[in-house]
């Protein structure tokens, strides 16, 4: 499936907006972050410019002359067991005709499969340094591979902001031809009531990047969180969510350069390193599909396979996934309608109780858990991913992203098959 196959339908419905987030329903850990809770919007039939919103946002950024914040990058799905968890600092100060338009500095730490390790990285407006103390290590690169120079982990926290340009600036900029990007409601962020603005990035120059959710508070006008969709050949797929928090604007900065102790092994980037490419997978319409067993939450275990002769509709999902939880309505309606098939929701990507979300839901299809493994034997590169198996063990129909017509589709594929 090619990246425009992959692209998130867009829901026509308003009142559908993302009040079924519901990020603050997932069971929290104590390392997961600090979800934002949603509530449904409260604007006119009308809805808000999404364009609007974003040229504000970038009007208030070409504004600043400092800012300074707290960030938590975590990325989900394949990108979870590839990328660390990073909390860190922000600071940063704009420089007018720089290449990133500002020098910063990032201090904090991050958490991957070896453990805790603490991170930095610094931009003087001539190099980018990333000091790496578990490694006892010093990177620098120019400012144009500052990406390459800040893959310890630094850059997750601040790519939105690095790549603000391409990402808000250039698309938005002219009123007359913006760039593709819809209102998806209101949301709250750390109690902070924010837009949510969906912005399409498959036509970009940016092979890796789909798609993202910005929310910009409308106190500020300012990002309080951004997911970034990412479809990755070489560290897999998946999102990467950042939210910000403790913001303050044009606050007195002093940026000092980061040293590089004479015991570390010092290495400069000069020109861009590619990273092997990961071997690809999927599932297409008219192949087998593959064969699994997961365990239901009872502890029992369902192979594909024994459901032969019935037509089987899959649900790649998660709790924290507020596209997934607007197909979970008619999921449930087929369940119901359709006795004969099988509604099966493989839960994947997960650090909450997806059991106790749909019993709290009232949901009473199929559930399936821990089906990372199975969504990459899939292809799934996005949630929620469905696919419909026919009796004969074949897939009929695949899709990615939430559609409100995706119901009856997949309705009239089953009745297709008869009983």
């Amino acid at each position: 499936m090619n990246r425009h196959t992959l692209r998130f339908v867009a829901s026509t419905v308003a009142a559908l907006t993302f009040t079924l987030l519901g990020h603050a329903a997932r069971a929290q850990s104590a390392d997961a972050p600090d979800w934002p809770t949603t509530t449904k919007s409260q604007t006119a039939p009308s809805k808000p410019d999404a364009s609007a919103i974003l040229r504000a946002a970038d009007a208030t950024m070409r504004g600043l002359t400092s800012l300074s914040f707290r960030a938590r990058a975590t990325p989900v799905g394949l990108l979870g067991a590839a990328l660390p968890t990073v909390e860190a600092t922000v600071r940063l100060q704009r420089r007018d005709n720089d290449p990133l338009g500002f020098a910063f500095e990032v201090r904090g730490r991050a958490l991957d499969a070896v453990g805790e390790r603490e991170i930095a990285s610094a931009y003087d407006g001539k190099v980018v340094r990333s000091v790496r103390a578990r490694d006892r290590r010093v990177v620098d690169a120019p400012p144009d591979l500052a990406a390459q120079a800040m893959d310890d982990g630094t850059g997750l926290v601040v790519e939105w902001l690095l790549r603000w340009p391409e990402f808000v600036h250039q698309p938005f900029a002219d009123p007359a031809s913006p760039g593709p990007a819809r209102y998806e409601g209101v949301g709250r962020v750390d109690g902070v009531e924010c837009d949510i603005i969906y912005v399409d990035y498959s036509d970009t120059s940016d092979p890796t990047l789909f798609d993202a959710w910005w929310y910009i508070a409308r106190a500020d006008s300012l990002p309080r969180r951004i997911d970034l969709h990412r479809v990755d050949p070489s560290r897999g797929d998946g999102f990467v969510m950042t939210t910000l928090s403790n913001l303050e604007l044009n606050p007195p900065i002093t940026l000092a350069a980061l040293a590089a102790p004479d015991t570390f092994e010092k290495r400069t980037i000069e020109q861009p390193e590619r990273r092997p490419a990961r071997a690809a997978g999927g599932a297409d319409a008219g192949a087998l599909a593959p064969d699994f067993v997961l365990k239901d939450p009872q502890g029992k275990e369902h192979r594909l396979s024994d459901y032969r002769g019935k037509v089987v509709v899959l649900d790649f999902w998660a709790t924290w996934c507020g596209p997934c939880q607007l197909a979970m309505p008619g999921l449930q309606k087929l369940h119901e309608k359709h006795p004969n098939a099988v509604v099966l929701g493989l839960n994947c990507w997960e650090d909450g109780d997806p059991s106790a979300f749909m019993k709290d839901k009232g949901y009473t299809y199929g559930l399936l858990l821990k089906a990372d493994e199975v969504a990459s034997k899939y292809g799934v590169s996005g949630i929620p991913a469905f696919f419909v198996i026919g009796k004969d063990g074949r897939i009929l129909h695949s899709a990615i992203g939430f559609d409100p017509e995706g119901e009856e589709k997949i309705g009239s594929i089953i009745e297709a098959q008869g009983k």
